[in-house]
């Protein structure tokens, strides 16, 4: 192997990928402000909160933090306790959580 195609292998794919590692990372889970039109309501997909079993007695005067989970889903439980506890922090604010895997069966049972 010539040693200038070495050393673009050994080194510079290297730091070729951790470069883009840290691009990805500096963008991943920013807010970002979004110019434009939004899209229309015609053309999105909606469902009410009542579809989803949250009537007005479940949601918060402020804000909902609605955490969509499975019996499956190992995170599920340590993220239901830190939102528990974020909701807790500021008056207004409830946390709801819905089993898409419950949830799931008792629409296929009732169709």
């Amino acid at each position: 192997m010539d040693v200038l195609a070495a050393l673009v292998a050994g080194v510079g794919l290297p730091l070729a990928a951790l470069a883009a590692g840290f691009a990805w990372k500096s963008r991943d889970g920013r807010v970002r402000r979004v110019t434009g039109e939004p899209p229309s309501t015609a053309s999105v997909a909606r469902r009410d909160a009542a579809d989803l079993g949250l009537g007005g007695d479940r949601l918060g005067a402020e804000a909902t933090l609605v955490q969509f989970s499975t019996e499956f889903c190992s995170r599920c439980p340590s993220t239901a306790k830190a939102l528990e506890d974020l909701a807790r922090g500021y008056e207004g604010v409830r946390h709801v959580e819905v089993d898409l895997t419950r949830d799931l069966r008792s629409q296929i049972g009732s169709a």
